[in-house]
């Protein structure tokens, strides 16, 4: 594995109080090294990826559209 391979990680995932550092693997350590709990840690070359369409399964118009069926 390179050391620029992009590294994320997330500290209280879904929580009110969650944090999401980014960074790399070399240097990720520097920004999570408080972290006492569990993390979730997410690393390789597809977190460049940039989202095209957003999801739409929770808006209003996608729960009024399957209601119809």
């Amino acid at each position: 594995m390179q050391k620029n391979t992009p590294c994320w990680v997330i500290e209280k995932a879904s929580w009110p109080e969650e944090m999401v550092y980014k960074s790399d693997i070399d240097s990720i350590q520097e920004q999570v090294s408080h972290i006492k709990g569990v993390a979730l840690i997410l690393f390789g070359d597809y977190l460049h990826q940039q989202a095209k369409v957003e999801s739409h399964l929770y808006a209003k118009k996608y729960k009024e559209e399957r209601l119809k069926k």
